[in-house]
């Protein structure tokens, strides 16, 4: 009986340490973003980045099964890249203040060619309107969203 009991109790043991986060949420993924965020590239550059991964975990919290499970990614992906988010979002809002109108326009125009920014203005009212009834989610989507300048 013992034999059998420690094989079992230790591969449920190693099981439970497996990292289940993929997609927007994996270690990789948010190593990448602090990675970005960090680095001495131009800001705009970062802000594509980030806007890219947002647009990734929008998609697996658009696809959950359950407004739960849903609201959890975004919440996970906010908690997990809260260093790098900020970082980036008050380097934009630096950069957007003192570029040049030229710089933002080929900017906007830039961000709006990708596909991941077509899709973000699909899935942010599409987001917003599956947790429309909960005030809470709503705030802490909208505080995020808001953050990002992404409705500019």
């Amino acid at each position: 009986m013992q034999k059998l009991l420690f094989p079992l109790l230790l591969s449920l043991l190693l099981l439970s340490c497996n990292n289940p986060r993929k997609g927007a949420l994996s270690p990789e993924s948010r190593g990448e973003l602090y990675t970005w965020a960090i680095s001495s590239l131009d800001t705009d550059k970062k802000y594509l980045k980030l806007a890219e991964k947002t647009a990734q975990m929008l998609e697996e919290a658009v696809n959950a099964p359950q407004d739960q499970q849903a609201m959890d990614i975004v919440t996970k992906f906010i908690f997990d890249n809260d260093l790098a988010i900020t970082r980036i979002s008050q380097e934009f809002r630096g950069w957007h203040r003192y570029a040049e109108p030229e710089e933002v326009s080929s900017f906007a125009a830039l961000l709006n060619s990708q596909s991941y920014a077509r899709r973000l203005r699909e899935l942010v009212p599409m987001f917003r309107q599956r947790i429309n009834y909960s005030e809470a989610w709503l705030r802490e989507f909208d505080a995020f969203i808001n953050k990002l300048e992404i409705r500019r």
